[in-house]
C-alpha cells in the first residue's frame, strides 16, 4: 500500500516500517524513522524536498505525523497528527502548500515550516479521507470518502471556509480523483449491489454527467488520462474472482493544465513530482 518516489537524480523513495532511499541499483542510501509504518506515497517538490504521511500506530491510529524531509534524509519538519493517515499529500499550484486527508478532516500545512494554514471537516461528515487530494488550477481541493453508502465527495474551497459542493456517491472512495481538462472530475467507487463504478462529475457543479459499471471490486485505483483523452482505471482480484484493466473514452484532451496536482502523485509519470 506504499508506493515508490523517482527524484531527478534517480533516487529512489518509498516508505514501509520506515522510509527508505535507494540508488538506481537498489543500494540503501539512508534511512528514516522507525516503526512508522507509511501506507502512502511521497511527493516531492522542485528543491528535492519530501513530504509524506505516517500512521504511528496502524491499530488504534492515535497518532501519527506529516514528515518533510530533506533529499539527504535530514528531517525538515513533523506535523503530529490524528487520525488515519493513508493519504498521500497533494501540492499547492506554487508549492507553498500542501493538502492532505487525515481521519475526518482535510489539512492544509506550509510546505517550508510545516504549520497549518487550515483544517476542514464536511457537516455530517461520516467515515474518514483515505484517497489523496487532487488539486486545481487554482487549489480547491477534491477528495471523497470510505464511508459505505454514506459515502460523499466533497469540492472543498481553496481557503478552506467551506464547500464549493458535494455529491453522496453512496460507495466506498478510496480512489483519488483525475481532474481532466474537459472540467470533469473522474474516481471510481467500490461496493457491492453495483456500486464499483466510475463516475464522471462536472467540476463545477458536482453533478455526475455519467457513471459507468465495473466489472470486478475493489476499486483502489485511480484513473490516469492520456493526451489522446482515453482513461484508465484498474480493479483489484478479490477471492480469486479476477482484476481488470478498463480504457474509457472521453472528451478531455488530459489532464487539467496548470493544477497544483490533477491527479494521484502529481501526474500520469507517477513520480511524486508535478509532471
Amino acid at each position: 500500500m506504499s508506493n515508490p518516489s523517482i527524484a531527478v537524480d534517480n533516487t529512489i523513495y518509498i516508505g514501509g516500517d520506515k522510509f527508505y532511499a535507494f540508488d538506481e541499483n537498489g543500494n540503501e542510501k539512508w534511512t528514516y524513522g522507525n516503526n512508522l509504518p507509511i501506507m502512502n506515497a511521497p511527493i516531492i517538490d522542485p528543491d528535492g524536498n519530501i513530504y509524506f504521511s505516517a500512521i504511528g500506530d496502524i491499530h488504534t491510529t492515535s497518532f501519527g505525523s506529516i514528515i518533510s524531509l530533506k533529499s539527504n534524509g535530514t528531517e525538515r519538519w513533523k506535523y503530529p497528527t490524528t487520525g488515519l493517515s493513508m493519504s498521500s499529500p497533494a501540492f499547492s499550484v506554487d508549492y507553498s502548500q500542501i493538502f492532505v486527508g487525515v481521519g475526518d478532516k482535510v489539512l492544509c500545512l506550509l510546505t517550508n515550516t510545516g504549520d497549518k494554514v487550515w483544517e476542514f471537516t464536511p457537516a455530517g461528515m461520516v467515515g474518514d479521507f483515505r484517497a489523496t487530494p487532487a488539486v486545481d488550477n487554482i487549489n480547491n481541493v477534491y477528495i471523497g470518502t470510505k464511508a459505505n453508502n454514506e459515502s460523499v465527495f466533497y469540492a472543498i474551497k481553496e481557503d478552506g471556509s467551506g464547500l464549493l459542493w458535494e455529491n453522496t456517491i453512496g460507495a466506498d472512495l478510496y480512489s483519488s480523483p483525475a481532474l481532466g481538462n474537459d472540467n470533469v472530475v473522474y474516481v471510481g467507487s467500490e461496493g457491492a449491489d453495483g456500486r464499483k463504478r466510475l463516475h464522471g462529475l462536472e467540476m463545477t457543479t458536482g453533478k455526475i454527467k455519467w457513471s459507468n459499471s465495473l466489472s470486478h471490486d475493489i476499486v483502489w485505483s485511480s484513473a490516469t488520462i492520456s493526451n489522446t483523452g482515453t482513461l484508465y482505471i484498474a480493479t483489484m482480484d478479490v477471492n480469486g474472482k479476477g482484476g481488470g484493466v478498463y480504457a474509457f473514452r472521453t472528451n478531455s484532451t488530459g489532464l487539467l493544465p496548470n493544477a497544483g496536482s490533477p491527479r494521484f502523485h502529481g501526474g500520469n509519470s507517477s513520480t511524486g513530482r508535478r509532471e
